[in-house]
């Protein structure tokens, strides 16, 4: 079974071109029939697979078919016969297709050892030749299928060395399946089930052969490193690290996967304390574990190898399960993969927050327990995944390394690690007394503290020689009292103030051992020496004791315990500052009473005395407890669930309170690991002293060169752009960039003059980005910087080669880092602020080609938008470099106009508080890319997304004035208006109109431009009349957008501002009446039914609200009627024709019936009164000059009869004013009872 490659490839992303090397379709699909054929030639060496016969059902012979297994196969054979076609085997064969027959006899229990074994020789046959490729269609759900058949794997046991041999193969299936080029596919939940098989595998092992035991640890091995080898590969292709959700504490729980049953009754577990567990399901329901191999299954595996670690107290051990020793090789075992993981993917852990934060706290807690372990082997193999922690991320475990060093290697704990003693002196001191035996033989631990001692020599003598003078300074005693105790260096980045505030800090904890020294034989003493040393102050205070207690390590803890406990008010008074320099934030009750006992000596309290004293008979249950702590919590009890997780907690882990005695050494307790964590979230940044870089003249030397290259020979650097991005990162955290590192864009113009007042005096300058001066001692080196050049590289990247410049945006991508959730200013955002300017310079500076590096500067920024919530240097940098971009490249680009506008609609996304801090720059630079590109937006999208950011001006204070000097500048005299665009911007001026937030004055410029806008659509139908041609469409559309302008209007008729009302009424009535527009019957219609709407709200307005709300209501009733009767006139032409016009005519004469009727503060309008009487007669008499209007011979449905009913409810003497010849002035009584229905063509009409 070859083809096992010795390194995974680097796995191709899904949905990849395809792959020239893919096999061809003739010789693969020659593989699956051999494969076919040796699993059916296996299979018939029994005669039960050689058919079953089923009864025909007709009293005739039986019918002979064969087994669904090798129908199955048989299927395939055929099948595979005709995929020997021209092209590639993977780009349209499902793999599915081939590999489900081989699955289904992998899971049939009714096969014995040796056809699994055929079956499973054929899956890694298959899989080795990468016949599953990335590219493959349904890739993800055949990868899951394979893992999901082996992983549930079923035989007959016939002999132990077929068994063996079938275990053999499951493993290399599931590695095949992890190093292939089609594991990418695989999910988190499919890796996770592949190493829980390996490790069940294992256990197996242990009572079978030695060989499969060998086999099957290098496997996992192998496993593991194909897994972790992947982070990096999770950085390249930018895998968000916000799909990463560590899964509930899996100690002592499994990882999941199906059951590899081998025939046996009872099955192995999948956890390693032995309890029996399910198919997985708990992680298959989390939706992380359903995700893309990716980071969610490497924190699920770390958090099971730890588990191992602790498998020796959980497991009673098997005699019958021979070689895993469970005091040393279990661990061992899970000490090597932890070590192999690591290995593979410290240099990309810091990237990861959630891998992180699990190495930070239960990894480094782990390998410190383990670090005391008497094995040479154990602690060697601790040693050196601590130093791999330490090579690649010593700047994220400063204070967990230095524990180790302490706790593990010096086995010196202190209380608290800011103060303890020198860590390089008690190692030089260790490692002295090692080097030279005594009263017994040179031995190789001699030799290595001797190489070891050497080592540190020689690193001081290199130092000291490269050094600058102020390292050689001493430091001034000490002449008053300062507070020391939780004092900071003020600037990391400045050796000078560094290395005096480490002199210093060293020049304390001298004297203060020699304080506690003192204090702990005399208390009284011990105060006068510490006061004579200025380490406390001349007179006591609560406030200092309490520091010193706290912060001092070595301190008797019965002296502090009792000194705690006295009742005079001095003592009571440092108890109480005492508990205040505790933070307890984000730490569980228990373990925060842990942390509290322990820093001096107490009565044990009640529950942790009956659980863990052994003369105590009964212990008290979870309910005696709870009982016993009931209405504590002011008169009220407290919540079950925490009482019990209290409970639980300190009967598992015992509350010590033995002193520590002196400055003897103890153990990491879980209370003093939680401190620890709680400090590293808090600790000054790691320093590693670099001063001598400016002084190297190599370093200087080797900086011009890296530069010189990185400027002549760009064309010819791919992957390395990483490690220059990196260098010049370096330089710049350290201030050694010129102060002006790249210029703008030499195409750039500047685009103020088309900006109006306001807007050109505000507009945001283009970027120039700017770094901080060199400091001085670096001056040589800062000179040489000068000479790089380095801005020329971002600058002149437009000369480059297409694959090197995408290499080098991918690595300043990359080198930004994603992070996870932006809460506002975060630890790196200078150096993700810098790549991003610096990758904005390269983008605008390759305008013509754009297309290479678009989607990466896009994915990034929309990064940096969707994950920030508070405002905040990157997202600003991101929001208007993203702006920046667009206006450049609009006016050159007109295929992209598109795609760079949809881009723009990320601003649409910004948190709201975001939005808010950033919305007046943000509006002013629309505004410069609207005045510079309007007339290169020619898609609905674009104006949308143009039109929707200045929407929302219009309730910002700031930006409210330019957002609509922006929507004036596009509606003025029509000069930008089109089809594409009408709607939007006559809705964002209805939402000017109804702002409070400007004056009454550009509420009403706002309706203006309603109102002229009406002049672009009679322009519009003019010139489409004149084109001719088939032209109802386009003026359909032309009539739907004046539809849409009537309602807009509308909405505005009813503003509480009286100016702004009436006039709306006067800006309507002007688009109703207007000429050359094409106005249809039924759009007549419609527009009526949004005036009766508008004038039932001014009646319910009038006669429903205050006066005080509403001024001067009864001139608005008044325009609003005008309206009524001259829209009617406008449309009688159209509309008389109409089989609904009566029904129509008779609502109109009914909501003018209303107007009369209407009472203001009681009373009848005059004006109305006197205005409506006219109007009526004005329309009565048009129409019988039209002849809509005369006396029918007779009829129940005449509209002569209906109008004149409901005119005398009006005034009954207009009838003999407009027909004075008529002989019948008024309808007689029964008349009066035929009253105008409307007929079913109405009722048509109205539908």
């Amino acid at each position: 079974m070859g083809g096992l490659r010795a390194a995974a490839p680097s796995p191709a992303p899904l949905g990849a071109a395809r792959d020239p090397l893919a096999p061809p379709r003739v010789a693969m699909a020659c593989v699956v029939a051999s494969e076919v054929a040796t699993v059916l030639a296996v299979m018939r060496r029994n005669v039960r697979w050689g058919g079953v016969r089923y009864d025909g059902g007709d009293g005739g012979a039986d019918e002979h078919l064969d087994h669904p297994l090798i129908a199955g196969l048989k299927s395939l054979r055929r099948r595979a016969a005709g995929w020997g076609g021209g092209g590639r085997w993977r780009d349209d064969v499902d793999p599915l297709l081939y590999l489900r027959p081989f699955l289904d006899v992998v899971r049939s229990d009714e096969t014995g050892a040796p056809i699994t074994g055929a079956a499973l020789s054929s899956l890694h046959k298959m899989l080795s030749l990468d016949l599953v490729g990335p590219a493959a269609p349904n890739v993800a759900e055949a990868m899951g299928a394979v893992v999901d058949a082996v992983t549930g794997c079923r035989f007959e046991v016939t002999d132990p060395a077929s068994e063996e041999a079938v275990l053999a193969r499951v493993l290399q299936v599931l590695l095949a399946c992890v190093r292939g080029r089609a594991a990418p596919a695989l999910s988190n939940r499919h890796v996770c089930a592949i190493v829980s098989t390996c490790f069940r595998v294992v256990q197996q092992a242990g009572t079978k052969g030695e060989l499969l035991q060998r086999v099957s640890r290098q496997t996992m091995q192998e496993v593991i490193r194909c897994v972790f080898a992947r982070l990096l590969d999770l950085d390249a292709t930018m895998v968000a690290d916000e799909q990463v959700r560590l899964i509930a504490n899996c100690k002592g729980q499994g990882l999941g996967a199906g059951e590899l049953d081998n025939g046996r009754s009872e099955y192995v577990c999948l956890n390693s304390s032995g309890d029996e567990v399910g198919s997985g399901t708990a992680v298959a329901q989390d939706k992380a574990m359903m995700e893309l191999f990716g980071v969610p299954c490497m924190v699920e595996i770390l958090q099971f190898l730890c588990s191992l670690l602790n498998v020796a107290e959980d497991i009673e051990v098997n005699p019958r399960i021979n070689p895993i020793d469970f005091d040393e090789d279990v661990p061992l075992f899970a000490l090597g993969l932890i070590n192999s993981a690591i290995e593979l993917s410290a240099s990309s852990i810091h990237r990861h927050p959630k891998l992180l934060a699990f190495v930070q706290d239960e990894l480094f807690r782990n390998l410190m327990r383990f670090g005391l372990s008497m094995s040479p082997l154990i602690l060697s193999t601790v040693c050196s995944i601590v130093f791999t922690l330490f090579y690649h991320l010593r700047h994220e475990l400063k204070l967990q390394i230095e524990a180790f060093f302490s706790c593990v290697i010096l086995r010196l704990a202190r209380v608290d690690m800011e103060l303890c003693s020198n860590i390089c002196e008690d190692l030089a001191n260790l490692l002295s007394k090692s080097a030279f035996p005594v009263n017994s033989p040179l031995s190789a631990l001699n030799v290595l503290a001797s190489d070891g001692l050497i080592a540190v020599i020689q690193a001081m003598a290199e130092r000291t020689n490269n050094a600058p003078r102020h390292h050689h300074q001493t430091m001034a005693e000490i002449s008053e009292y300062f507070p020391f105790w939780q004092l900071k260096c003020e600037s990391n980045k400045d050796p000078d103030q560094w290395v005096k505030f480490v002199h210093q800090q060293k020049g304390i904890k001298k004297k203060l051992m020699v304080g506690v020294e003192h204090f702990n034989r005399d208390k009284k003493k011990g105060f006068e020496f510490l006061q004579g040393a200025h380490l406390l102050p001349e007179k006591l205070d609560p406030h200092n004791v309490a520091l010193f207690f706290r912060y001092t390590p070595g301190l008797d803890k019965n002296l502090l315990g009792e000194y705690l406990g006295n009742h005079d008010e001095f003592s009571i008074q440092v108890l109480h500052e005492f508990a205040r320099t505790f933070d307890f934030k984000e730490i569980n009750l228990d373990a925060a009473l842990r942390l509290f006992l322990e820093t001096f000596r107490l009565p044990v309290i009640l529950l942790n005395t009956d659980q863990h004293n052994m003369r105590v008979k009964r212990k008290m249950t979870e309910e005696d407890f709870i009982r016993n702590n009931r209405r504590i919590n002011g008169g009220n009890d407290l919540p079950r669930e925490f009482l019990s997780e209290i409970y639980y907690s300190i009967c598992r882990n015992e509350i010590r309170t033995i002193p520590e005695q002196g400055a003897g050494c103890s153990e990491m307790s879980f209370s003093r690991w939680v401190d620890l964590i709680w400090k590293s979230k808090r600790t000054s940044a790691y320093i590693a002293c670099d001063s001598s870089f400016g002084e190297d003249t190599k370093a200087r030397m080797a900086t011009v060169a890296v530069f010189t290259i990185a400027t002549t020979y760009g064309d010819h650097i791919h992957s390395g752009w990483r490690s220059i991005v990196d260098c010049i990162l370096k330089l710049h955290k350290i201030g050694l960039l010129p102060s002006r590192l790249t210029g703008d864009t030499a195409d750039d113009q500047n685009s103020s003059d088309l900006l109006p007042s306001k807007l050109a005096s505000s507009a945001v300058a283009s970027p120039v980005l700017t770094v901080s001066a060199p400091k001085r001692s670096y001056g040589l080196m800062g000179r040489d910087c000068k000479k790089c050049q380095v801005g020329t590289i971002f600058t002149e990247s437009k000369f480059l080669q297409a694959d090197s410049l995408s290499n080098l945006a991918r690595a300043l991508i990359l080198a930004a880092g994603r992070p996870q959730k932006i809460t506002g200013s975060f630890d790196g955002e200078g150096t993700s602020v810098f790549c991003l300017e610096l990758l904005i310079t390269i983008t605008l500076n390759n305008r013509d080609r754009i297309v290479l590096l678009w989607q990466g500067v896009y994915e990034h920024i929309a990064h940096i938008v969707q994950s920030t919530v508070m405002p905040c240097n990157l997202v600003e940098k991101a929001v208007f470099g993203l702006l920046h971009i667009c206006q450049r490249l609009l006016p050159y680009k007109e295929n992209l106009v598109d795609d760079l506008l949809r881009s723009v609609q990320l601003i649409l996304k910004l948190d709201a508080r975001v939005a808010d801090a950033y919305c007046e720059n943000i509006t002013l630079e629309v505004a410069r890319l609207v005045k510079a590109s309007a007339t290169h937006i020619k898609s609905q999208m674009g104006w949308r997304t143009i039109i929707s950011l200045i929407c929302i001006t219009a309730r910002h204070p700031d930006a409210s004035d330019s957002g609509f000097e922006t929507l004036v500048f596009i509606m003025s005299e029509g000069s930008h208006l089109s089809p594409t665009n009408f709607v939007f911007t006559v809705e964002a001026s209805r939402q000017f109109a109804e702002s409070r937030l400007g004056s009454t004055e550009r509420s009403i410029h706002a309706l203006n431009l309603m109102a002229d806008s009406v002049n672009c659509l009679a322009r519009w139908t003019h010139e489409v009349k004149e084109a001719g041609g088939d032209a109802n469409r386009i003026l359909e559309g032309i009539a739907e957008m004046w539809l849409r302008l009537v309602q807009a209007l509308r909405k505005v008729c009813t503003d509480q501002r009286e100016e702004v009302r009436n006039h709306a009424l006067l800006s309507l009535h002007r688009c109703l009446v207007t000429d050359g527009i094409s106005i249809s019957s039924s759009t007549w219609l419609m527009s009526f039914d949004i005036i009766f709407q508008l004038l039932d709200e001014l009646l319910e307005i009038a006669q429903n609200h205050s006066p005080k709300d509403f001024r001067n209501m009864e001139m608005s009733l008044l325009h609003a009627v005008k309206l009524l009767c001259k829209v009617f006139l406008q449309s009688l032409k159209d509309l008389s024709a109409q089989s609904s016009f009566g029904k129509l005519w008779l609502e109109v004469l009914d909501m003018i019936d209303r107007f009369v009727k209407v009472k203001l503060r009681g009373r009848r309008s005059e004006k109305l009164q006197e205005a409506i009487p006219e109007l009526v007669k004005n329309v009565l008499m048009v129409m019988k000059a039209s002849g809509i209007l005369s006396k029918t011979k007779a009829g129940e449905n005449s509209l002569w009869e209906a109008t004149w009913l409901r005119v005398n409810n009006i005034l009954p003497v207009l009838q003999s004013e407009v027909f004075p010849d008529n002989d019948d002035n008024n309808t007689t009584p029964g008349e009066q009872n035929k009253l105008y229905t409307p007929t079913q063509s109405d009722r048509n009409a109205e539908q």
